[in-house]
């Protein structure tokens, strides 16, 4: 595992914001904050020479940050707006979230509230064109 630097998680996040899906700033309610502080947690949970985002579409990109207990699968903290606790939420139902299509994301939203399965068939992996939409 590589990690990236403070320097390198700034320009990971800048490169994905562009990428963001309008629904995500709608969450936070335009607090562009609470979004950045969680596309930094996603890029320091992931190897610095990895792209989960932007990056082709192998290898697996691994996660390197906290795991649920329940199940683990890779998670995040993350303050939602109107909240004064963290809450766990799954890596891949937040990438979902904020950066998929809306065709896609509307067929996740149909799938059990667990982490998705992913098409590689390595849940330890937090690429988003591995994201499966079946259950």
């Amino acid at each position: 595992f590589h990690p990236r630097s403070e320097g390198e998680v700034k320009a990971t996040v800048q490169r994905w914001a562009s990428y963001c899906h309008p629904r995500a700033d709608e969450f936070f309610g335009g607090d562009k904050q609470l979004l950045t502080n969680v596309l930094e947690q996603l890029a320091r949970g992931t190897d610095k020479h990895r792209d989960m985002i932007l990056g082709p579409d192998e290898p697996c990109i691994y996660w390197y940050g906290d795991y649920a207990r329940e199940d683990r699968n890779p998670a995040i903290k993350m303050l939602k707006p109107h909240e004064r606790e963290e809450s766990v939420t799954y890596v891949n139902r937040v990438l979902a979230f904020i950066f998929a299509t809306d065709e896609s994301f509307e067929a996740l939203l149909k799938l059990p509230k667990e982490a998705f399965r992913m098409s590689c068939g390595d849940q330890r992996c937090v690429h988003l064109r591995h994201i499966s939409l079946d259950a």
